[in-house]
């Protein structure tokens, strides 16, 4: 049965859950640039027995960084690492990760339910500081990799796909019907500067401005 937690998890709170069974620690860092989330989850500290969710890795091999994956190979990362639907998930980042909800986006919306999925009320160093069990060394659940997993065995974790997922085509259509015809409302939530094209995009090749439209709701604006 489902524990009684909420979306977001405290430090306190996760600490006293981390000897339990069904709650598993995932770790979800993802950073722009200048750090690697993989390679400081190998190094340490780390929460123990955590695992590692690689946002690049489980995904759809594109042009494009961390597309949802299918649910094949979704599903069979989630039997490598150990991974069940009954399962809590705790996802959690390492010290000034801002991306870590990209992980718990992808696997909540890859069916994951949405009782089982938390976010860390803190980071790796918030837990270390407050007692928390931390891990050094080498990883008890190291970081799997994609490229080794068999999609074609049979699979114990089971979802239905991406959920709440427009692709490509969608997308066109509804621009081309306007949010009036199509009932749908594109919001663009990158900073004003990088929505009106005043600065250049960070990742090479990509074109300046937004999509006809999209309204401007930058996500740090949301955050406390």
């Amino acid at each position: 049965n489902a524990l009684s937690l909420g979306q977001i998890v405290s430090i306190p709170e996760a600490i006293g859950l981390h000897s339990s069974e069904n709650v598993k620690f995932i770790d979800g860092s993802w950073f722009l640039k200048d750090r690697n989330g993989r390679e400081e989850f190998e190094q340490g500290p780390r929460i123990a027995g955590a695992r590692f969710f690689d946002i690049d890795d489980i995904a759809t091999k594109s042009r494009l960084p961390h597309m949802m994956p299918s649910m094949e190979l979704f599903s069979a990362a989630m039997d490598a690492m150990q991974l069940s639907k009954d399962d809590h998930f705790i996802i959690h980042g390492s010290k000034d990760c801002m991306f870590v909800h990209r992980a718990w986006f992808q696997i909540r919306n890859m069916g994951h339910g949405i009782e089982y999925c938390h976010l860390l009320d803190g980071s790796v160093e918030d837990w270390k500081n407050a007692g928390g069990p931390i891990e050094e060394g080498v990883p008890s659940n190291p970081p799997i990799s994609a490229s080794s997993l068999n999609l074609d065995q049979p699979k114990l974790y089971k979802g239905p796909g991406a959920l709440n997922i427009v692709d490509l085509e969608e997308m066109k259509e509804y621009i081309q019907l306007g949010e009036e015809k199509s009932g749908y409302q594109i919001i663009d939530a990158r900073s004003s500067d990088r929505f009106f094209g005043r600065v250049e995009e960070p990742r090479p090749g990509m074109r300046l401005g937004h999509m006809p439209g999209a309204k401007n709701v930058f996500f740090y604006d949301l955050l406390k």
